[in-house]
C-alpha cells in the first residue's frame, strides 16, 4: 500500500476533480464507467417506452431511473421518467424531472408542453402559462413537423388558462 503524502494527495484530488468535471460536462458518465454504451442505453430506452405505452408505468419508471443515472445528461431519458410520474399523477415529481430534461435540452418542446400540463394540474397557472408560451414560441422557431402536435397541445393549454376555465377545457384537452 502506497504512502499517503502531499504529492499523492494532490494527485488524488486532481483525479477526483477531473472525473467530476468530465461528469458535469457529459464527457464521462456512469454508463461509460459501468461499460454500457449508447446502444445498450438506447435499447433500454426503447424497452422503457414500450412498457410505458402498454401501461406498465412501474416497470418503465424503473428502467428510466436506471438509464437516467447511467447517462444523466440525456434529456429524453429524464422526459420518460417524468412522464411515468405524470401518469401516476405525481405532478410535483413530474415537474422536477421535466425541469431536468429541460436543463439538458432547453429546446425540448415535448418536455416543456407536458411540464405546462403538470403545472396546470398543480394549479400553478402562471408557471404553466409561461411554459406553454415558451413551447409555442420554440415550436414556431424550430419548425419541426413531428413537434407540431405538442405545439398544438401547448396552444390548447394556453387557451384553457386564458379562458379562465382550466377545469373544464383542460380536462377535455388532457384526455387526447
Amino acid at each position: 500500500m502506497g504512502e499517503l503524502n502531499e504529492e499523492g494527495m494532490a494527485k488524488a484530488l486532481f483525479d477526483i476533480k477531473s472525473l467530476f468535471m468530465n461528469q458535469q460536462s457529459g464527457a464521462l458518465n456512469l454508463g461509460m464507467l459501468a461499460g454500457f454504451g449508447d446502444e445498450e442505453l438506447e435499447a433500454a430506452y426503447a424497452m422503457a417506452c414500450q412498457r410505458l405505452n402498454v401501461g406498465d408505468v412501474d416497470d418503465a419508471a424503473k428502467v428510466f431511473a436506471m438509464i437516467c443515472m447511467m447517462k444523466h445528461n440525456e434529456a429524453k431519458y429524464w422526459r420518460g421518467f417524468a412522464l411515468c410520474n405524470q401518469r401516476r399523477k405525481t405532478w410535483a415529481m413530474a415537474d422536477f424531472f421535466y425541469s431536468l430534461a429541460l436543463k439538458f435540452d432547453p429546446d425540448d418542446i415535448i418536455s416543456r408542453t407536458f411540464r405546462a400540463e403538470c403545472l396546470l394540474w398543480m394549479n400553478s397557472r402562471v408557471r404553466a402559462r409561461s411554459e406553454a408560451v415558451r413551447a409555442i414560441e420554440d415550436g414556431k422557431r424550430l419548425q419541426k413537423r413531428d413537434l407540431m402536435p405538442y405545439v398544438k397541445r401547448a396552444e390548447a393549454i394556453l387557451a384553457s388558462i386564458d379562458s379562465d376555465n382550466a377545469g373544464g377545457d383542460f380536462e377535455r384537452v388532457s384526455k387526447r
